[in-house]
């Protein structure tokens, strides 16, 4: 007797599936095993018409449209995955990167947020490479942009950092005609001095940048000791310098500085390199000394190996010279130390002459006129905590001490910031 053959029943699913033309969400195996009369049956049979109670059914669409999400997204997830692993293998390199560079900060926490949408936020942090903190902070700074702020931070928020009344006149000081051949060292200790502005050196340095009034000049850093010198003229320094002035005509400017006090005591130019110009030099740096220290007894003179400086003319000029009794050096021959202290001095009168731009030897002596007062009488400088060289020069005594003006203008800054109010502020 014959097998009785049994006739196969499918879920009701599996006819909606393919009456909607979704059966590539049903296994492969299953699909092959299903009769191709059954399947062109169930497409052409509505449910709505063949089964009762079908109105139900919209009940199940959801399930079955996450089902289809999770189908097409199978690749996508299995991408995002490997993404996700190859990141992790390479953050500890990309991340310090991100981190270090002020321009990709915001980026980072931007498309952190962005993460947070579909990853947990412990994980979003870990693969950005910031702690909670940091994230936080640097989310409340986008939120609180101030435009009046030097660093785009709100006043009353940070009320230590400088005023707005304190910003304009750092602006003022960095594009004053009077300071453009000064270094910001030396215009600190000049805000400093006449009480204009109470921030400490780092500070200007924090701030020039932002403000975009100065190009920073990056300078390589020799670390050596020279020569120590404890008063005033122990040691001279003599140099020419050369300025090209109209038809490629050098001018020669000799210099005689202090090597203690930095200051110019002398100077001359001339259109010729010679032993006149050194001497007309070392005449008024001689006259200098018997002014301000009549009684100084000897001194040392160092110069290079040039001509101008060991000639007939020169001897004679020290020779005759009694008081005080001057003993001339070569340097690097006589003694290990460079003439490096005048060199130095050469490089800033130079900044002022590309300035001022002399193109007559007239306009040339006025120039270097004015620049030796501005450098020697005027200008602070750093290397000597904001004494002015003919300050050290004289055994003048200034009081630097600023302590009771920065605490005065500290209190005055975080009450002018708490009170400021900027655009996000309004």
């Amino acid at each position: 007797m014959p097998a009785i053959r049994t006739r196969s029943k499918y879920d009701t699913s599996v006819i909606y599936l393919y009456y909607h033309n979704k059966e590539h969400l049903i296994s492969e195996t299953l699909r092959r095993s299903i009769p191709y009369s059954t399947i062109s049956t169930w497409r052409n049979n509505d449910p709505s018409t063949s089964y009762i109670g079908y109105e139900i059914r919209h009940k199940l669409d959801q399930a079955f449209e996450h089902m289809e999400h999770i189908h097409e997204r199978a690749a996508l997830k299995k991408t995002l995955n490997i993404v996700t692993k190859t990141w992790i293998r390479i953050a500890h390199i990309v991340n310090p990167f991100l981190n270090k560079h002020k321009q990709y900060k915001d980026v980072v926490i931007n498309e952190v947020q962005h993460l947070c949408r579909i990853l947990p936020k412990r994980i979003a942090l870990k693969l950005a490479g910031i702690s909670s903190n940091t994230f936080h902070y640097r989310l409340n700074k986008l939120k609180n942009i101030c435009h009046d702020s030097a660093f785009a931070l709100c006043f009353k928020r940070h009320p230590l950092q400088l005023s707005f009344k304190e910003i304009s006149i750092m602006k003022q000081l960095l594009m004053d005609i009077r300071f453009i051949c000064w270094p910001v060292s030396s215009i600190t200790y000049f805000a400093k001095r006449n009480k204009l502005l109470a921030a400490s050196l780092s500070t200007w340095y924090k701030y020039v940048p932002l403000l975009g009034v100065r190009n920073k000049q990056q300078k390589e850093k020799h670390v050596h000791t020279g020569l120590v010198t404890t008063a005033p003229n122990q040691f001279l320094h003599v140099d020419t310098t050369f300025w090209n002035i109209k038809h490629d005509v050098k001018a020669a400017i000799v210099l005689v500085s202090d090597n203690f006090s930095k200051a110019i005591l002398g100077w001359s130019v001339s259109l010729q390199k010679n032993a006149h110009n050194v001497k007309c030099a070392l005449d008024a740096a001689i006259q200098t000394i018997h002014q301000y220290h009549p009684e100084h007894p000897c001194t040392i003179l160092m110069a290079d190996g040039g001509t101008e400086n060991h000639n007939i003319t020169i001897h004679e000029l020290l020779k005759n010279t009694v008081q005080p009794e001057i003993t001339k050096i070569i340097a690097l021959k006589d003694i290990s130390f460079s003439n490096a202290p005048i060199e130095a001095i050469n490089k800033i009168i130079k900044v002022y002459l590309r300035f001022y731009q002399p193109a007559t030897l007239s306009q040339l002596i006025e120039c270097v006129k004015l620049t030796v007062h501005d450098y020697s009488f005027v200008r602070p400088h750093g290397s000597l905590n904001g004494m002015v060289p003919m300050e050290i020069y004289t055994n003048q005594q200034f009081n630097m001490d600023t302590k009771s003006f920065m605490a005065e203008a500290k209190s005055k800054r975080i009450e002018q910031n708490r009170n400021h109010m900027c655009r996000t502020c309004k």
